[in-house]
């Protein structure tokens, strides 16, 4: 397999003069065609990706919640919910991860 890599990048660094394409597009070019036969897997690993980035987001929002009106206030109630609910969201965002 790192045989393959390192060859994938001598490939991709070469620069024909008479090639109208920079290196950034010819890696594109090589990246979606290697790709093109698991597309699947792809769109689930950018899927995956991007609910992990918005749970990082959500949990600072909910922890600024907790201590600027949840506490305050003693509601004990939504306390318990929003805490049930981080620790759902702590389990779906890790078992994203091990996908």
């Amino acid at each position: 397999m790192r045989s393959v890599f390192f060859k994938t990048l001598k490939v991709v660094s070469v620069h024909h003069p008479d090639n109208n394409m920079n290196e950034g597009d010819a890696m594109i070019k090589q990246f979606i065609h290697y790709y093109k036969p698991h597309k699947g897997l792809f769109f689930l690993d950018m899927i995956a990706a991007t609910l992990i980035a918005m749970s990082d987001l959500i949990f600072p929002q909910i922890t600024r919640k907790f201590i600027n009106e949840i506490i305050p206030d003693r509601n004990l109630e939504l306390m318990i919910r929003l805490s049930i609910a981080m620790a759902i969201l702590y389990v779906v965002r890790f078992s994203l991860i091990i996908l």
